[in-house]
């Protein structure tokens, strides 16, 4: 080590800088005589280095070591000082004063303690680095391997020349320690302190683009990522380019080069997800990621599995890659694995065979199992619906949806107003006991004012009456209700039987909510002496075919077994889930019946549908299968089931190169009541740990305006996806346009039907040019086939020769499209768009999770409607009870608009009683009058207008107008209750300004003022 290395070590360690300067006699005599010449002008020591100036301002240096020493020499004035040290010749002294010589002792003697100090400092780091190098050495040597055996297992250098998956990402990390990637970084930055070996190197080169801070980030690999995608792109641009009729849009063409594990394409309608597909098998072909056996496309049905075959063969020529559906692939995997080609079922797929079987089983059952002769039965009987009642809903518009979406009907053939009436008839019935239903009470009780009483029931073999009230425990009406109008009813009821001497045994919907209204019934009934006298099975089941309750229950039987497999849940898990009485009831049947339907398909050697599915993904779990499909193209990926999810997911997880790409819209998901789950779609990312997601925004079918006012219908739903749609043709007029169609015709929408083809020709004309001789299309489009029977469509037909008319429904409309869609009977009804009838709850055990939106499936089919025009969209909407989606669109006034001059516009005004409701105008003996669409729930009922006698009075402020076309009459709002009119009335002290919501009840509206 040299002198200049241990200043450098000891530089903070050395004492401070010195000045000294000669005796101040010394000074004077050497001014006066020159003497003595070895004087110096002044002597500076500072970090390790002494200076001597002398009087000619010539310097002498020397630098001090370890070895420096001083030797103080007396003289008559002053010292003497030599500084020796052998690195150089001694620097002499004279003349300084005693206290200077002493303090450059002391200063050179804590300088060589300094330096000494940093030379044993500088041995022990040197000591340090070495041991350092040699660990860092050794841990080399441990690393090697680990780098090399990386290098060849993984295959980095073509690994990281592709686009690398998050499972890639994964399996990079899991195998490089913490140790590893340390050392990698440190060689990436020339930060070690040994020349690492060259696999280390390799590695660290290789993996610099996706590292910081000693770490592989997500970041780095999605940058890395984007420019593999760019690289593909400009690579395969002449086929994009030309692979189909038009160029690739930049959307469609990342889909198809995208390639991480599980890929997901949100294809909004109209984009060319067929497009992307085709592109995709065009990019994995050209690129020489599979070879054309590699690349499996799923479909869903046999029509869809065909169209994609045609397409792909036009495209990329025959053999280029091939279509299949889910079953067909699950009976490729059995015969696979069993050698055999399995028998399918005779009713595989034919609803109508599957419901024939299915009556053929129950009716051997009830043949041959009394046990489960008994149970139908009473099932039937007791549970042909869920047991509800009007405290199960929250607002009379829900209970009003469930009225309608439900008929009781007993086994008598009476038609009842709830299910708590349909059980006391039917309980009353197999029990032998005559009854009457709603029979007029035996006293005379009609009025001006009230209609004939009728008691729920009446036994006149025992001269009793039963009464169902609807009243919770603490005897209060469900909170939606006029509580102090039916109070009052049931005070009047009660007094009406305490003055003419007759019992009236009283029942409760709570009993009904709580299963306990059969068993109160037969308490009270028991305690009256009322005997039972069991009509025998054999006349119930002469009843309950009659009443078509069995084939109901068989078709429901049938559709739970469908479902049931492809839910992919045991009897075990229902069971758990079964809580009320009927779903265990239920379950005790179906029990049976699968083990029944098991055995007969294992006995004949069959599989149905579900099994193929099942059946092929335990064969892939297990590895009995080895699939040869490095990619599998899923189209429709929105409908997909926890049973296809699953035989998926086994595909792709059975090797690391396995790669799945879905295209799908949640917008477009309309297949919940077959097995489909949205939810797999929206949440897929919480299903595989793998995922990227690519988006197709721009629309080539319709313009802006149907596109805006779609995605603001559909996307009110939080749960689904966020997309943001770009239409290619822009618009500034309204493209939606409702019109409203009168109840009271045979055939109500046809009225309207006719007037809106003439807008649609009419706008044909003015919106389609370069037809080339073939006809607009024109969808009639409809949530059922029998809401146009097709007498009616080929009158329409030869009526309009310029158009081309189809009648199709919305759920056939999927996947097509037109130039004009006229959307058929939107009623707010029981088989209404949305549809009101309600599935069974017990369906729902085996369906994926409903959704907390109302409607919503309802509603993305009604998007799928929206969508299917090019250039317009035409709702016929009944004017009584229009649908709730057509209320829905009616708030964009500026984009959504009706129709010119239309006689059948309704009044658009709220029942002011329910809140809910609408007004509509009905006639009666007494004339006309207004009352609430949701009749009988909501009773509210007034007089129309006083002046037209034909229109509805609708609120505007402080005021109500008419709303009957011409009319517009204006009167003033009760300033009290606000709902009620003012008008002249007459009294005892003469005339007066009155609310017409005065009834002469202590709850009506007293206002009154002076004329």
């Amino acid at each position: 080590m040299t002198n200049t290395d241990l200043h450098a070590r000891a530089s903070s360690q050395l004492p401070p800088a010195l000045t000294l300067t000669p005796h101040p006699l010394v000074t004077l005599l050497v001014a006066l005589t020159g003497r003595p010449r070895g004087a110096p002008r002044r002597v500076e020591v500072r970090e390790g280095q002494a200076r001597v100036v002398g009087r000619s301002e010539e310097v002498r240096a020397l630098t001090l070591s370890e070895q420096s020493a001083t030797r103080l020499s007396p003289r008559w004035l002053g010292v003497a000082v030599e500084i020796l040290d052998p690195s150089g010749a001694p620097l002499r002294l004279e003349g300084l004063s005693a206290a200077g010589g002493a303090l450059l002792e002391r200063h050179v003697l804590l300088t060589r303690e300094a330096l000494a100090a940093a030379r044993l400092e500088r041995e022990r780091l040197e000591r340090e680095r070495l041991e350092q190098e040699r660990r860092e050495r050794e841990r080399l040597a441990r690393l090697t391997p680990q780098v090399e055996a990386l290098l060849q297992a993984l295959n980095v250098r073509a690994l990281l020349d592709a686009y690398l998956t998050r499972r890639d990402l994964q399996a990079l990390q899991s195998r490089l320690s913490a140790e590893l990637l340390s050392c990698l970084h440190g060689a990436h930055r020339g930060a070690l302190l040994t020349p690492p070996p060259a696999p280390l190197l390799e590695a660290a080169r290789l993996l610099a683009p996706l590292m910081r801070d000693a770490a592989l980030t997500e970041e780095r690999r999605r940058a890395h990522n984007e420019q593999i995608t760019a690289r593909e792109l400009k690579r395969h641009k002449g086929l994009f380019d030309t692979i189909e009729d038009y160029p690739l849009t930049p959307d469609q063409r990342a889909a198809c080069v995208v390639d991480e594990v599980v890929t997901l394409v949100v294809a909004g309608a109209g984009t060319g997800k067929t497009s992307t597909l085709v592109g995709r098998c065009a990019y994995l072909l050209a690129s020489q990621k599979a070879r054309p056996e590699q690349v499996l496309l799923l479909a869903y049905a046999a029509k869809a599995r065909d169209e994609l075959s045609e397409r792909l063969a036009r495209k990329l020529g025959e053999g280029a890659t091939r279509a299949a559906t889910f079953h067909q692939l699950g009976l490729s995997i059995i015969s696979a694995v069993e050698g055999k080609r399995p028998s399918l079922a005779p009713f595989a797929g034919e609803e109508l065979e599957r419901g024939r079987y299915f009556q053929e089983q129950q009716d051997s059952i009830l043949r041959e199992e009394p046990a489960h002769r008994a149970a139908l039965i009473d099932f039937c009987a007791r549970y042909v619906s869920a047991p509800r009642s009007e405290f199960d809903f929250k607002t009379i518009a829900d209970y009003y949806d469930y009225l309608r979406s439900h008929k009781f009907v007993t086994l008598n053939g009476e038609t009842v107003k709830s299910y708590g009436e349909l059980l006391l008839a039917n309980e009353l019935l197999l029990a032998g006991v005559p009854y009457r239903y709603e029979e007029e009470f035996k006293h005379p009780t009609a009025t001006a004012a009230r209609r004939a009483y009728q008691p729920d029931f009446y036994l006149p073999d025992h001269d009793l009456y039963i009464e169902l009230y609807g009243l919770d425990r603490a005897g209060r009406p469900a909170p939606f209700m006029d509580a102090a109008s039916y109070l009052e009813g049931i005070r009047w009821k009660r007094e009406l039987h305490a003055q003419s001497g007759t019992v009236c045994l009283e029942l409760f919907s709570y009993q009904v909510g709580e299963g306990t209204l059969a068993r109160e019934l037969w308490r009270l009934l028991d305690a009256r002496g009322v005997r039972r006298a069991p009509i025998g099975e054999a006349r119930a089941l002469q009843l309950l075919k009659a009443r078509t309750l069995l084939d109901g229950l068989s078709d429901l039987l049938a559709d739970f077994v469908g479902l049931f497999k492809l839910s992919g849940r045991s009897l075990d898990d229902l069971k758990r889930l079964a809580r009320a009485p009927r779903t265990q009831a239920f379950l005790g049947l179906f029990e049976r019946f699968f083990a029944r339907y098991e055995r007969a398909l294992k006995e004949r050697g069959w599989v149905d549908f579900e099994d193929m599915i099942a059946t092929a993904t335990r064969y892939v779990r297990e590895g009995r299968y080895v699939s040869p499909y490095s990619y599998v193209l899923v189209d429709e990926f929105q409908d997909i089931s926890p049973a296809r999810f699953a035989l998926l997911r086994a595909l792709v997880e059975q090797r690391p190169t396995h790669k799945l790409f879905c295209v799908g819209d949640d917008w477009q998901a309309i297949y919940r009541f077959s097995g489909g789950d949205v939810s797999l779609m929206t949440r897929l990312h919480e299903h595989v740990d793998s995922m990227e997601r690519v988006s197709l925004e721009q629309t080539f079918r319709f313009n802006s305006a149907l596109l805006t006012v779609a995605s603001a219908f559909v996307s009110r739903n939080p749960a689904l996806l966020k997309k943001t749609l770009k239409a290619r043709e822009q618009v500034r007029e309204p493209r939606v346009e409702v019109a409203y169609y009168s109840a009271d015709a045979r055939y109500p929408h046809h009225e309207r039907l006719r007037a809106c083809l003439e807008r649609v020709a009419a706008a044909a004309a003015r919106d389609l040019t370069g037809l080339k001789g073939r006809l607009p299309r024109v969808f009639l489009l409809s949530r059922y086939h029998f809401n146009l029977e097709r007498t009616e469509l080929e009158a329409l037909r030869r009526s309009f020769p310029s158009l081309g008319l189809e009648h199709v429904t919305a759920h056939a409309s999927k996947g097509r499209e037109a130039d004009y869609v006229v959307v058929l009977a939107l009623e707010n009804q029981l088989f209404g768009f949305p549809n009101r009838k309600e599935s069974d709850e017990l369906i729902a055990l085996v369906l994926p999770q409903g959704e907390p939106f109302p409607d919503a499936e309802e509603a993305r089919l009604f998007y799928v409607a929206l969508t299917r025009a090019r250039h317009r969209v035409y709702l016929l909407a009944s004017r009584e009870s229009p649908s709730d989606f057509v209320k829905q669109l009616r708030e964009d006034r500026e984009r959504v608009v009706e129709a010119p001059d239309d006689p059948c516009r309704p009044s658009g005004a709220t029942c002011p009683r329910c809140q809910t409701g609408s007004l509509e105008l009905k006639s009666s003996k007494k004339g006309p009058f207004v009352s609430c669409t949701l009749y009988p729930v909501c009773t509210y009922a007034e007089d129309a207008c006083e002046r037209c006698r034909a229109g509805v009075m609708a609120r505007e402020g402080l005021v109500q107008r008419c709303r009957a076309p011409g009319c517009g009459h204006v009167v003033e709002s009760c300033p009290r209750c606000g709902t009620g009119r003012l008008s002249r009335r007459s009294g005892r002290h003469g005339d007066f300004i009155g609310c017409s919501n005065f009834f002469g009840k202590a709850q009506s509206c007293r206002y009154t003022r002076d004329c």
